[in-house]
C-alpha cells in the first residue's frame, strides 16, 4: 500500500517540535512545522493534526483552541499531547 504523501501537521513549542520530529524519523512521514502564530498560513491538508502542548491551559482555553484546530483542519483528525502538573498525557 503506498505512503501517504499528505503530511503530519506539528504545533509545538520549538524544542518539543524538534524531539518530536527526530522521533517520528524513523517513520518516514513527510512533518510539516507549524508554531501558533503560524495557525492562519495556508499549507496542505495534513494527514493528521498533532499539538503538543508545553504547560497545561485552562479548560475553557483548551477546549476552544481544540475547537478552532478542528474546524481548521477538518476532516484531518486532531492528536493532542495533554500536560498537566509536569506530567505528559
Amino acid at each position: 500500500m503506498p505512503r501517504s504523501t499528505r503530511p503530519l501537521l506539528l504545533f509545538a513549542e520549538p524544542l518539543q517540535r524538534q524531539g518530536l520530529i527526530e522521533w517520528l524519523k524513523p517513520l518516514d512521514l513527510p512533518v510539516l512545522e507549524a508554531s501558533q502564530d503560524e495557525a492562519g498560513a495556508p499549507a496542505p491538508a495534513p494527514d493528521l493534526v498533532l499539538w503538543s502542548l508545553a504547560a497545561p491551559l485552562p479548560q475553557a482555553t483548551l477546549l476552544a483552541e481544540l475547537r478552532r484546530l478542528q474546524d481548521r483542519w477538518q476532516p484531518a483528525p486532531l492528536l493532542a499531547r495533554l500536560v498537566a502538573e509536569g506530567k505528559t498525557f
